[in-house]
């Protein structure tokens, strides 16, 4: 049987990752974001993206074409369209930006330009996280071929994949700064996910959770770090690029330069060759993580010539819920990471030490050792409470007393840090988190009452939108 992994391969792919990012990164920190909306009729009934291109063509695009003829994206300057796994799903994808600002500004204009299309069809646009009715069926897959080979090699659980509307948030980094940071957003992925929920009703069933979308991935079988919450932090890229390996090998780039389903673990298909010859396919595996956090080299072909080539590291993925909540997302996001320090050590305040064990057996210096190296445990505190989530489906109280405060307040410092007033793009996440508003309750008691009727109404989004 042929190893999994090899020393120099992991060395040799872990070197040409890096490679990828610039030794220093820019003077200001940017961000992007892919954000996601789904199209649905008042009956639920799923819209199609490739309806709108006909509304959304004009000046400053440029045509994207699959091999087989399929306008699959629109790219410009400011921003683009792209279609996503989910045919019901239409993707705006906005480059790094300077400043939120820019973003909203940039998000505001694309929707205000998809929805009239979607009216034509008689579709609406939705701040939801997925599609509310549609069933996963292969008919609810976009029609691109590595799509369906995905399908092919994870049969019925990839099919979520077509219902959902997720915002994916990158930034920039450099090569020295990309362990600690995956780390430490890795470490905030439990409260992220948490206040981001907002599936309740999902695949045209009552989930009786905030996120029915994260108890259907659970149903995922594609390995370990593949889709899940990471419970530890790495220590170094070569162990994260070591765990790539151990995981199933999903799809393989034949000589045509089409994605066929593949077999095996990604580090036998990488056996006898050597780090330069499995590079492509390296890229075409990091493009099948779903992760909330991993680096990005954005090596898709469709991606437009502003975002192509520009390396990164995703920070989280969370639902969708309106334009507003995602800006209040990305301040967040923005803020602690300009704050990672300080929050970590907090955060190592904070937490509560265990229970003291008795120290039996251990002689005077043994136990002054232990101490002198005894650091927090914060990590198992935030899986904790995210296990809870999963298992009970409760978003509150917090994880520890003072988390929701400390986490705002250091966000809101982050930001002021900057000099652009973002800080109050984070009123509307910070406002809902902190009064425990129970967003997810009221769209279930609107499902109840009025059915997906009343459901699509209370969550689509409006041209009379204001900031």
């Amino acid at each position: 049987e042929r190893p999994v992994a090899e020393r120099e391969m992991v060395e040799g792919l872990t070197d040409l990752l890096l490679d990828e990012y610039p030794s220093q990164k820019s003077s200001s920190r940017q961000m992007g974001v892919f954000a996601q909306f789904p199209l649905a009729g008042v009956d639920g009934k799923a819209g199609d993206a490739g309806m709108l291109w006909p509304f959304l063509k004009g000046e400053g695009f440029t045509e994207y074409r699959e091999p087989n003829g399929m306008l699959s994206a629109l790219h410009g300057e400011q921003y683009s369209y792209s279609v996503t796994a989910g045919r019901g799903t239409i993707e705006i994808q906005i480059p790094l930006v300077q400043h939120l600002f820019e973003m909203r500004e940039r998000l505001y204009h694309a929707v205000s330009r998809i929805i009239p299309a979607a009216e034509r069809w008689d579709k609406h646009v939705l701040a939801y996280g997925g599609q509310p009715s549609a069933v996963p069926t292969p008919d609810c897959l976009t029609h691109k071929f590595h799509y369906f080979s995905l399908l092919r090699a994870i049969q019925d659980p990839y099919l979520y994949r077509g219902l959902q509307a997720t915002n994916r948030f990158w930034i920039n980094t450099d090569r020295a700064s990309i362990l600690e940071e995956m780390n430490w957003f890795h470490l905030l992925s439990p409260l992220l996910a948490m206040w981001s929920a907002g599936t309740p009703i999902f695949a045209g069933e009552d989930g009786h959770y905030p996120s029915a979308r994260w108890q259907h991935q659970s149903r995922l079988n594609v390995g370990d770090g593949r889709w899940q919450i990471v419970h530890a932090p790495y220590t170094g890229m070569d162990e994260w690029v070591f765990h790539t390996f151990h995981q199933p090998h999903l799809l393989l780039r034949d000589q045509d330069g089409w994605l066929n389903p593949a077999d095996g673990l990604f580090g036998q298909f990488c056996h006898d060759r050597m780090p330069i010859e499995c590079w492509d396919a390296f890229r075409d595996h990091l493009n099948t993580l779903w992760t909330m956090t991993h680096p990005v080299l954005n090596s898709d072909i469709a991606l437009p010539s502003t975002i192509k080539g520009v390396a990164g590291l995703q920070v989280a993925e969370t639902e969708q819920q309106g334009i507003e909540e995602t800006i209040a997302m990305a301040a967040l996001l923005l803020g602690c990471v300009e704050q990672a320090t300080e929050i970590e050590r907090w955060l190592e305040d904070l937490v509560p030490d265990p229970p003291e064990k008795r120290e039996w057996g251990l002689r005077p210096d043994d136990i002054l050792r232990r101490n002198l190296d005894y650091t927090k445990d914060v990590w198992t505190a935030l899986m904790k409470h995210w296990q809870r989530f999963m298992k009970q489906g409760k978003i509150y109280p917090e994880p520890f007393s003072g988390c929701i405060d400390g986490i705002f307040s250091f966000a809101r410092t982050g930001l002021q840090s900057r000099g652009y007033g973002e800080e109050d793009l984070l009123d509307p996440i910070e406002y809902r988190v902190r009064q425990q508003v129970d967003v997810n309750g009221e769209l279930r008691r609107q499902w109840l009452l009025s059915g997906t009727e009343g459901l699509i109404k209370a969550v689509r989004l409006r041209m009379n939108m204001q900031y």
